[in-house]
């Protein structure tokens, strides 16, 4: 890297409503370049880098998107306290490997900051229902790997269970007619992937 500088770019992912297909908010996925070489957050040890790409996205698009949901990933490098000063459109999503000790920390603290949160690629590996309170979530996503391999009346009856908590059911990389009509069938809110679109946002260049 040493030399080139490195485009930061915000992929926007659209997450629509799957009832209607409006847009709903977006979904961000980070991006690096250097040179023609794309660069995941593990290519880079510079921590201090990492934030400063981190928060170029955050606020590229935070900047550009004023009233829907930003759906954004855990920071890798920030802080979260970093987060409601950027904005209070974020939803964070956190993922499904976090201790439950930790996920409540997080949880708490950003109810306290008025920000959203979501589970990450629901998979019931790691938490069953049981395990959540109501209103832990504001929205769960469940894998794709999860809602195209559990059986239909397993997947009817937990999204039964979570429909009581009255959080938001979402379908992870919906990129077919056959998934929609089963986020359809199901009852599904919302939905991301390649079957609804993205556009990409270039948030800023590190030299």
């Amino acid at each position: 890297m040493e030399g080139k500088s490195i485009k930061v770019y915000a992929n926007l992912e659209s997450v629509v409503n799957l009832k209607d297909q409006s847009l709903h908010g977006y979904w961000v996925l980070t991006r690096i370049l250097s040179g023609s070489s794309e660069l995941s957050f593990k290519d880079i040890v510079d921590k201090d880098l990492k934030a400063q790409a981190e928060t170029m996205v955050l606020k590229a698009v935070a900047k550009k998107v004023l009233t829907k949901p930003i759906f954004i990933k855990k920071p890798i490098a920030m802080d979260l306290e970093h987060l409601p000063i950027i904005s209070k459109n974020f939803v964070v999503c956190l993922p499904q490997d976090m201790k439950l000790a930790d996920l409540a920390e997080a949880i708490s603290f950003l109810r306290k900051s008025g920000l959203k949160s979501a589970l990450d690629g629901y998979s019931t590996i790691g938490y069953e229902v049981k395990e959540f309170r109501v209103g832990t979530f504001d929205y769960v996503f469940f894998s794709e790997d999860f809602y195209t391999n559990t059986k239909m009346s397993n997947l009817e009856r937990l999204i039964a269970n979570f429909k009581l908590f009255k959080v938001k059911l979402g379908f992870k990389n919906i990129d077919s007619l056959k998934k929609l009509n089963l986020a359809l069938k199901l009852g599904i809110d919302v939905g991301h992937g390649y079957f609804f679109g993205s556009e990409t946002l270039l948030a800023g260049i590190l030299e």
